[in-house]
């Protein structure tokens, strides 16, 4: 009988890089932090700093390098526009630089071999997040001092909430649903299957229907660009589709209004997104900087759009939605990568993701893989290849 072992090669990746595979792997683990810092933020912290400090040779492509520039002048900008307490605009100004640091630093230093990275580091991730979750349902709700569920039927494992875990696991399942896609060897696709099963497992007790609507708009998107780009009949296809949709108009709204009304926060975030006058009323151009600006300044809009706006203005904005534009187009090439981007943006219109690590780490060695040659490589984990 045939058994697909997960004995992982020691000579594959090189030791400094399990710190980069860690970083994203504890991302979510926000609260084991002490402060701002947590043991993903270190983690992702020395990757870059050992890479500039060894002296390698880094390159980072001038648009992206720009767009972030923007994001990054647009939040200092409506920092200091804004009517804000002075340690406010100061945590909101290191969370920023720290972000685009560690960013552009993985995109600028990546993996020796990117592909092959972002595999492994799926799998690790799934991995250690699968047995924490194994440990909350079998031995303690309770780890190193952090209660694992958010509620009773909410598990936010070692994150201050459950969508700190979800983003992660999304990505991990995305990524892993298309790998046992594009694995033509039946080991392969089994292996890969499970980690997807298994991401799929921990994502849904999480209860995030953001997580699972972002999961679908990632897959949407990339047939649908798959579709355009190798047919013929496109422009039909895309007429067909409206027609349907036109056709099933009254059946999509129900659809929808169920989904909404099955998430406690469903409805409660469209009436958030509803405040955004605020910010139109007061400051559209430059925003209003750091803080909480929706439900009467109590609350996040919960929307990765609505809130960069807010706190980065209209430069902001327009910076985010380049950065995004920018990796999808070299990512296109690649289904399970642009798969990814699409999923990362679409977590965003319900989700302020743009300020968790696990978003930029996870855009940054996309866009990395993305420019890898061999994106057909070695398997990660023996039996997880793509051949």
């Amino acid at each position: 009988m045939k058994t697909v072992s997960l004995r992982l090669p020691a000579d594959r990746t090189p030791r400094s890089e399990w710190l980069l595979i860690l970083a994203l792997a504890c991302a979510p683990m926000t609260s084991l932090r002490i402060g701002l810092v947590g043991p993903g933020e270190i983690a992702a912290l020395l990757w870059v700093a050992f890479r500039f400090l060894s002296g390698t040779k880094g390159s980072l492509p001038r648009g992206l390098l720009l767009a972030w520039c923007g994001l990054l002048l647009g939040v200092l900008l409506a920092g200091y526009f804004a009517d804000a307490d002075f340690g406010a605009v100061a945590r909101s100004s290191i969370t920023w630089l720290y972000l685009g640091f560690v960013f552009l630093g993985v995109v600028a230093y990546p993996p020796s071999s990117p592909m092959f990275f972002l595999r492994r580091a799926v799998v690790w991730a799934t991995i250690l997040q699968g047995a924490i979750f194994a440990y909350s349902l079998t031995f303690s709700d309770t780890l190193l001092g952090v209660k694992l569920w958010y509620s009773e039927d909410r598990y936010s494992g070692l994150a201050d909430n459950p969508h700190q875990l979800s983003l992660l696991m999304g990505g991990t399942l995305i990524f892993s649903g298309a790998s046992a896609f594009a694995a033509k060897e039946g080991r392969a696709r089994f292996a890969w299957a499970a980690v997807c099963g298994l991401s799929l497992i921990v994502g849904f007790a999480t209860g995030s229907s953001t997580m699972l609507a972002a999961v679908a708009i990632g897959a949407g998107a990339t047939v649908a660009a798959q579709v355009l780009r190798t047919s013929d009949k496109g422009p039909f296809l895309v007429l067909l589709g409206a027609l349907v949709c036109v056709a099933a108009f009254d059946w999509v709204l129900d659809g929808i209004d169920s989904f909404l009304a099955a998430d406690a926060n469903g409805y409660g975030r469209l009436e958030l997104w509803l405040t955004f006058d605020v910010v139109l009323d007061t400051s559209p151009i430059v925003g209003l900087g750091p803080g909480y600006h929706a439900g009467g300044g109590t609350e996040e809009f919960h929307n990765m759009y609505l809130d960069i706006w807010a706190v980065g203005g209209m430069l902001g904005l327009f910076s985010l939605v380049s950065i995004l534009v920018l990796i999808a187009w070299r990512a296109r090439s690649s289904p399970m990568l642009f798969a990814c981007v699409m999923y990362l943006a679409g977590y965003g219109l319900a989700g302020f993701s743009a300020r968790r690590l696990v978003f930029w780490l996870f855009l940054a060695c996309v866009i990395a893989a993305a420019a890898d040659p061999a994106r057909v490589g070695p398997s990660p984990v023996k039996g997880l290849g793509a051949r």
